[in-house]
Order: structure tokens, then sequence, then C-alpha cells
């Protein structure tokens, strides 16, 4: 293996010079538009006061300036997260816009509303049922005791979107 010992006479493209340090062509051409790396009239860099101009550019405390390809995919990976993230959020708002889904306050004001009635209902059973059922068959006491208790759970299942906007402007 040769070692060169003058690099003060080496030029090289911004291909190059990316490939030395690691760095992408664009980020080598953006370094030279800041005034970091300096380039000849012919667009050659040289090679050992570019290297020099670099290593000052990344002092220590400028570790936010290195360009690897690693902290760029790191930070593409992040963006993509964050703009995942605002397209659900947007997603949910439209959602909720359309009366499709709803917030854990709603859908809890509602369902305690819901649930009181019926308990209410329940409760109020015997005291309702008691004279209707006087002198009934034993199939007709178990028939009207079933309709009943059907038409007060039918409540559960009767869904309405409405429900929750009305609760939300209590």
């Amino acid at each position: 293996m040769q070692c060169i010992k003058d690099l003060s006479t080496i030029l090289t493209t911004s291909d190059g010079l990316a490939a030395c340090f690691n760095l992408t062509r664009t980020r080598i051409i953006g370094l030279a538009k800041e005034g970091v790396l300096k380039k000849d009239k012919d667009a050659k860099y040289n090679v050992q006061e570019n290297f020099l101009a670099y290593v000052n550019y990344l002092k220590p405390g400028d570790k936010d300036k290195i360009n690897t390809a690693e902290s760029q995919a790191a930070y593409w990976e992040e963006k993509a997260k964050h703009e995942k993230s605002k397209r659900e959020l947007a997603d949910i708002e439209v959602k909720k816009a359309k009366n499709e889904v709803h917030t854990a306050k709603d859908v809890e004001k509602v369902m305690a509303h819901m649930l009181s009635t019926i308990r209410t209902k329940l409760l109020g059973l015997s005291s309702t049922l008691t004279p209707v059922l006087v002198n009934r068959s034993k199939e007709e006491i178990n028939n009207i005791i079933a309709t009943t208790i059907e038409d007060i759970l039918s409540e559960l299942k009767d869904y309405k979107p409405g429900m929750f906007t009305d609760e939300k402007d209590n």
C-alpha cells in the first residue's frame, strides 16, 4: 500500500469529495455554496484544503451539522411518522365532523343517561306490572313481563349519532 505524503496537489470532483467525506454530492455542493468548501475555476476541490475546512466546520459542539446517511434516514423516518400522525388526526377530525366517531366523554355521558333511564324503568316494573298481572295465567304473565322487558331493552340497541351531538350542545 502506498501512502500519499502531499495531499495539497490532489484535486477531485464533488463526487470524489462526497465519497471521501461519506456525504452526498448534493451536500458537498451545498457546503460549497455555504462557503465551507472551496472549489477552483474548473469546479475541482483541493482534497487537503477542503478536508481541513470540513473538519473545522465540524468542531466539537457542532455535532448537529454532521450529515451522514444514517442521520438523514432517521430524520426522514421521524418526518414520515409525524406526517402519518397529522394525517390520522385529520382523519379523526373529519370523522367527528361526519359524526362517525365520538369522544370518550360524549359516549360516557350518553351511556350514563341511557343506563340510568333503563335502571329507573326496570326498578319501576313491579309497581307498573302488578295491577296488569292480577288474575292472569302464568303464560300471560310471562308474555307480558317478557314484552315489557324487551321494550325497555330495545332502547339500548337504538343507536342514533344525534344522541351524541345533542349531549355536546347541553
